[in-house]
């Protein structure tokens, strides 16, 4: 669990980004097609913001996008009301 103020911390919501990133590529089950959560992995890290200086090694290049942003990435930083997402057998839920 990730509580929203640190997922909207202007110093900190990079590293709620990078465990929430780390969490859905190594702890989510196994499937066939893994592009959904590669996808959110890349919206969680590279829709990224913050207010302290983000260093990344060289050849880095910015993915593709989903644009508009998924619901799921939408729910995560908490600009879409949901009760719940999921992906596969990942669950997202906003505690009210």
């Amino acid at each position: 669990m990730l509580k929203r103020w640190f997922i909207q911390s202007p110093a900190n919501g990079i590293f709620a980004r990078d465990i929430a990133k780390s969490f859905v590529l190594d702890a989510a089950p196994q499937c066939e097609d893994e592009n959904d959560l590669d996808s959110l992995a890349d919206e969680l890290q590279n829709h990224a913001t913050s207010s302290q200086t983000v260093i990344v090694g060289p050849g880095f290049k910015r993915p593709k996008l989903p644009e508009p942003p998924t619901s799921f990435y939408q729910t995560f930083i908490g600009t879409r009301n949901a009760e719940a997402e999921e992906i596969r057998a990942l669950h997202l839920r906003d505690r009210k």
